[in-house]
């Protein structure tokens, strides 16, 4: 009988929000995985993630635990302006990378990341969970099915009711350390959006705009960081408090996509909507295609391929987003799916995420943020010191 492979040890570079949901992951996965070392700079969160695993050796200095004997594979977990750096020094340790999404915060990082992983002959796999998500995988399959005949055109909308929370309180909205919020957050949906029609981009323009959250609450730049927390009580946007005052990018975006394959389209973000969720339509020269909700949670995805007089609400085929009923995890179980394949890869199976893919929605992402920069007013921006309180 052949000998099955042993667990492949693990180091997680970054011990917060991300870390907390993986380690339950990891736990599901005993035969891939035996998470052996965590390393972050703040010694409080080393604290949290031993007190459930005594057994982990941690650092405070992220080169000791990509360095160390008794890991294979590194994941990186932290803010995404670190990802590249410590990457870099993992994939010359001589370990595997898993690497959250984006891959970088500019393309020319991204180019010397992938061009790195290649000579060091190690795996370098981008966390693009979204690809692993029922409600892409539904999406795909009936697109795959023809049953909107063959893809001319797309829309992403996201609704980010979270905006206020997550990304305007925090280094999130400072261009710095993301690249914009067209990297950070576009990114998900432009790498499954390409994932599902099977092809690239090869052209964009944008427009964007801060319309909110310059205008509110900015806390002094000496304050210490608020607590990220997602409170449905902080309503309407604009009475949120102590925002970040070294914000620097767009709470409302728009981009307009062509595609390789000659398929046109739209992508669009809102951080100031009262919902949270985000919605693909793709028309055929059959049909088109609409998600009404992007969970298993009551989520469908609805298809109407018979000509109308009219509007009419009522769909010709109507599919549930359903969990992956062999899976346990978060994001209706892409994250279990997603470790699982990034263990194959190390062992020589084909990954289903593309690190020259989430290279490529990076440059989307770099080339419409520039292309705002260049149409917008950036006057509005000038008096926020007036404001700080």
């Amino acid at each position: 009988m052949k000998a099955m492979p042993t667990p492949i040890r693990l180091a997680a570079i970054g011990a917060g929000m991300r870390f907390s949901i993986l380690h339950d992951v990891l736990a599901s996965l005993p035969q891939h995985f035996t998470l052996t070392v965590v390393a972050d700079s703040d010694p409080s969160l080393l604290a949290a993630a031993t007190a459930s695993s005594p057994h982990l050796q941690t650092f405070t200095d992220y080169t000791e635990a990509v360095t160390s004997p008794d890991v294979d594979a590194v994941l990186v977990l932290t803010p995404d302006w670190t990802h590249a750096t410590i990457a870099m020094a993992a994939l010359g340790a001589g370990k595997h990378v898993f690497i959250e999404k984006p891959i970088a915060t500019t393309v020319a990082d991204a180019d010397r990341l992938i061009t790195y992983a290649s000579q060091c002959g190690r795996t370098l796999y981008v966390g693009h969970n979204m690809r692993f998500m029922p409600i892409v995988e539904t999406i795909k399959t009936a697109i795959d099915d023809g049953l909107i005949g063959h893809p001319q055109a797309f829309m992403i909308r996201h609704f980010i009711g979270r905006g206020g929370d997550y990304f305007f309180k925090d280094w999130h909205c400072e261009s710095s350390r993301t690249g914009g919020l067209l990297i950070h957050k576009a990114s998900h949906d432009l790498d499954a959006m390409a994932y599902i029609l099977g092809t690239t981009y090869t052209s964009v323009q944008a427009i964007g705009a801060n319309r909110v959250y310059q205008y509110g609450h900015l806390r002094q730049p000496s304050a210490s960081t608020p607590e990220v927390k997602n409170d449905i009580r902080n309503w309407p946007p604009h009475s949120q408090t102590n925002l970040n005052p070294a914000m620097d990018v767009e709470d409302v975006s728009f981009i307009n996509l062509v595609c390789a394959n000659g398929i046109i389209g739209s992508y669009s973000q809102c951080h100031f909507t009262p919902d949270y969720w985000r919605n693909y339509c793709i028309i055929g020269d059959e049909g088109r295609l609409e998600n009404f909700g992007d969970t298993s949670n009551g989520g469908s995805v609805r298809i109407w391929n018979k000509r109308r007089p009219g509007y009419d609400a009522q769909a010709d085929i109507e599919i549930p987003i359903g969990m992956d009923h062999g899976t346990t995890s978060g994001h209706d179980g892409s994250d279990e799916r997603i470790l699982d394949d990034f263990y194959q890869t190390i062992h020589g199976g084909t990954p289903r995420t593309s690190s020259s893919d989430a290279r490529q929605v990076v440059a989307v992402g770099e080339a419409a943020r520039l292309d705002i920069l260049g149409n917008r007013n950036l006057s509005a921006l000038a008096d926020r010191q007036t404001r700080m309180s």
